[in-house]
C-alpha cells in the first residue's frame, strides 16, 4: 500500500502535479490517526445537527434551529466531561466555551442571517456518549441551501480530514441536481458513504421519495447505487429520554428500534472499528483517481509527439469549439442568461408571495382585536417576519445562481466557480422601517367632553325627574365622564389600528422596492463572475493546445531518431501511470474480497 502511494506521488511530482502529490501524501499521512472521522453533509434544514444530536445521545448538544454558519464546521469529540472550544485565531490551541455559548459561535443570528462573530473556523464540542468513545468522531458542516458555493468550499475542505460521509437528506424530497453534483465532487477521495433519510415521522410519502433517490444514485452517480441507507427520527431519541425518566424502559425501547437510531449507530461504531481499513481503502481510491489524471496527461503528451499529421487537425478543431465558446453568441452564454433572468423572475415571485402572506397574516390579526389589546406586539413582530422573507428570497437565490453556475460550468468542461463573496448584502433600508407610533387621535377628551354634555344633561334630566334634582345632576356628571372616555377611547383604538395598517403598507412598499435590486445586483455579480470564469478557462485551455501544437510543430521538424527517442519516453511513462492504475485496481480487489463491516441499510419498525 505504502509502495503504491510513494509511487504514485512520485509520478504526480514528475509530471509537475504538486498538489496531486500532495493529496496522496496526506492521504496516507492520515494512515495513523486514533479515530474515524465522519463528516454530515446535506443541504439546509435536512437534519444534520439533530441527527448528530440524536446518536450522541445529547438532544440539546448542537444549534438545531439556526443554520450553522457558511464557515463554521463543528467538530464533536469524546471526553468524559461536556465541554467546548472555538478556534477564532486568537489562540492556536482554541478558547474555551459552555455549552450554551456553541449556537452564538458556530450559527448564523436568526434575526439577521449573519455570523455573530468574525474569523470563527472551527467549534469543536466534547461529549462522554459511549458512542464517540469506540473511536468515532462526528463533523457537522454549514448548510445554507443548495449546497452554496459557500458550503461547498467549507465542506469540500473538511472532508480531507473525513474517512467517511453521512450524506443526510429529508423525507419530504428527493435529491436535488445540487445535492447529485456536491456529491460527486465530496466523493472524489471518501469511498464509503452512508446515506440518511430523516424526517420520515413528518413526511407520509417517505417510502416513494427513497425509490426515487435510488433511482437518481442509480443513473446519475452509479457507483453510490449500492450504498446504504438508513431512514432514522432523530427526534425520537428525546422521547426515549422521557420514557426512561419516567421509569418506563419498555416504552422506551420500543421508540427507540422505531427511530432506526440503532441500525445508525452499529453501523457507525462498524466503522470505527474498522477506521485503519476505511483509511485503506480512502488511500487506494486516492491513487486510483491520481493515476488516472498522470494517464491523461501523459496520453496527452504522447500524443503530441506522433508525427501524424492528424494530431495538428485534431488541434485545430478543439481550437476551433474554444474559439466558439469565446464568442458573444456561445450557446453557454444562453444557457447563463436564461437561467439568471429565471432565477430573477422566481426571486421575484416568491418575495410577491411572501408580501402578500404578510399583508394577509397581519391584517387578519388587526381585524381580530378589539381595542389596543396586543397591537404593539403584533408591530413589533414585523420586522422579524421581514427579515423572514428576507431569507427566504436570499436562499432562493443562492439556490438559483448555484443551478446556473453548475450547469454552464458542466457546458463547458470548466471546473466549478465559488460565488461565496457574491451573496446578497442585506439592504440597510430593511432594519429602518417607517416609525410605527400611534397618531394623535383628533379631538381631545375635553372635546369629546363637550359632545357628551347633551346626553349627560339628557340623563341627569331624566334621574332628576325619577328621583330628585341632588341625585340627578351627579349621575348626569358621570354619565358625560363615562360618554367622554368612551367616545376617547374608542377613537384612539381606530387611530392606533389605522396607524398599525399605515405601517404595514409602508413596510410592505419598503420591501418591495429594497429587495429586487439586491437581487438583481447579485446576478449581475454572479453573471460577469461566470463569465470570467469560462473565459480564463477557455484561454488556459486554447494556450495548452497552442503549446502542445507548437511542440508537435517542432518535433515534425527535428530529426525522426529524436522524435522516437522523445516518444519512447512518453510511451515509458504512459504505460507506468498504467501500470499504477493496475496495481491500484489489484489492491483494490484484494480489499474487496475482506471489506470493512458493511453496515446494511436501517428501516423503521
Amino acid at each position: 500500500m505504502a509502495d503504491l502511494a510513494y509511487a504514485v506521488a512520485g509520478a504526480a511530482a514528475e509530471d509537475g502535479q504538486g498538489e496531486l502529490a500532495t493529496g496522496v501524501w496526506n492521504e496516507l499521512g492520515r494512515a495513523g490517526d486514533r479515530t474515524a472521522s465522519v463528516v454530515a453533509v446535506g443541504e439546509k434544514k435536512r437534519g444534520k445537527s439533530s441527527l448528530i444530536n440524536a446518536l450522541v445521545g445529547t438532544p440539546g448538544l448542537l444549534p438545531v434551529d439556526v443554520d450553522v454558519a457558511t464557515s463554521v464546521h463543528v467538530t464533536v469529540d469524546h471526553a468524559p466531561v461536556p465541554s467546548a472550544r472555538v478556534y477564532d485565531g486568537s489562540a492556536p490551541e482554541g478558547r474555551a466555551l459552555g455549552l450554551h455559548e456553541v449556537a452564538e459561535y458556530a450559527a448564523l443570528d436568526p434575526a439577521t442571517g449573519r455570523t455573530r462573530h468574525e474569523g470563527v473556523n472551527q467549534v469543536e464540542v466534547f461529549s462522554p456518549s459511549p458512542l464517540l468513545a469506540r473511536g468515532l468522531t462526528l463533523i457537522d458542516t454549514p448548510g445554507v441551501g443548495g449546497l452554496s458555493a459557500g458550503h461547498a468550499a467549507v465542506t469540500l475542505a473538511t472532508l480531507d480530514r473525513a474517512d467517511a460521509l453521512l450524506f443526510v437528506v429529508s423525507g419530504h424530497s428527493e435529491l436535488t441536481a445540487s445535492e447529485l453534483s456536491f456529491l460527486e465532487r465530496a466523493t472524489a477521495r471518501i469511498s464509503v458513504v452512508l446515506f440518511v433519510l430523516t424526517q420520515f415521522d413528518q413526511a407520509p410519502e417517505w417510502r416513494a421519495v427513497l425509490a426515487r433517490n435510488l433511482e437518481l444514485l442509480a443513473r446519475h452517480t452509479p457507483r453510490h447505487a449500492n450504498a446504504p441507507w438508513f431512514v432514522v427520527n432523530s427526534q425520537a431519541r428525546a422521547d426515549v429520554e422521557r420514557a426512561r425518566s419516567a421509569g418506563r424502559p419498555d416504552v422506551a425501547e420500543r421508540r427507540l428500534a422505531s427511530s432506526g437510531l440503532p441500525t445508525l449507530d452499529a453501523a457507525l461504531a462498524g466503522l470505527a472499528a474498522e477506521a485503519d481499513a476505511l483509511r485503506l481503502w480512502n488511500v487506494v481510491h486516492r491513487c486510483a483517481q491520481v493515476a488516472d489524471a498522470l494517464i491523461v496527461s501523459a496520453s496527452r503528451r504522447a500524443d503530441s509527439l506522433t508525427l501524424d499529421p492528424g494530431f495538428a487537425e485534431r488541434v485545430g478543431r478543439e481550437k476551433a469549439a474554444l474559439a466558439a465558446l469565446h464568442g458573444q453568441g456561445a450557446s453557454w452564454r444562453t444557457v447563463l442568461g436564461d437561467a439568471l433572468a429565471l432565477a430573477d423572475q422566481h426571486c421575484r415571485r416568491t418575495l410577491n408571495r411572501e408580501v402578500e402572506d404578510l399583508r394577509l397574516q397581519v391584517t387578519e390579526q388587526l381585524d381580530a382585536m378589539k381595542g389596543t389589546k396586543g397591537l404593539q406586539q403584533v408591530i413589533d413582530g414585523v420586522p422579524d417576519r421581514i427579515n423572514g422573507i428576507w431569507m427566504t428570497v436570499t436562499h432562493q437565490l443562492i439556490d438559483e445562481v448555484d443551478a446556473a453556475a453548475e450547469a454552464v460550468v458542466s457546458a463547458v468542461g470548466a471546473s466549478g466557480v465559488d460565488l461565496t463573496e457574491l451573496l446578497p448584502e442585506r439592504p440597510g433600508r430593511l432594519d429602518d422601517l417607517p416609525d410605527p407610533s400611534r397618531r394623535r387621535p383628533n379631538q381631545s377628551f375635553v372635546e369629546h367632553g363637550m359632545m357628551a354634555m347633551g346626553l349627560g344633561s339628557v340623563v341627569g334630566s331624566l334621574v332628576s325627574v325619577v328621583a330628585t334634582p341632588l341625585v340627578g345632576i351627579p349621575v348626569g356628571a358621570a354619565a358625560i365622564g363615562l360618554v367622554a372616555r368612551v367616545r376617547h377611547s374608542r377613537e384612539g383604538a381606530a387611530r392606533s389600528q389605522m396607524a398599525a395598517r399605515q405601517f404595514l403598507d409602508r413596510a410592505a412598499v419598503r420591501v418591495q422596492t429594497e429587495i429586487p435590486p439586491a437581487v438583481q445586483e447579485t446576478l449581475t455579480s454572479v453573471k460577469g463572475l461566470i463569465i470570467a470564469h469560462v473565459s480564463s478557462h477557455v484561454d488556459g485551455r486554447r494556450t495548452e493546445i497552442e503549446a502542445a501544437l507548437a511542440e508537435h510543430q517542432r518535433l515534425l521538424k527535428a530529426e525522426r531518431d529524436a522524435v522516437g527517442r522523445a516518444r519512447k519516453a512518453a510511451d515509458e511513462r504512459l504505460a507506468h501511470r498504467r501500470e499504477l492504475r493496475t496495481q491500484a485496481n489489484a489492491i483494490w480487489r484484494r480489499l474487496a474480497a475482506t471489506p470493512p463491516a458493511a453496515p446494511a441499510s436501517g428501516t423503521p419498525r
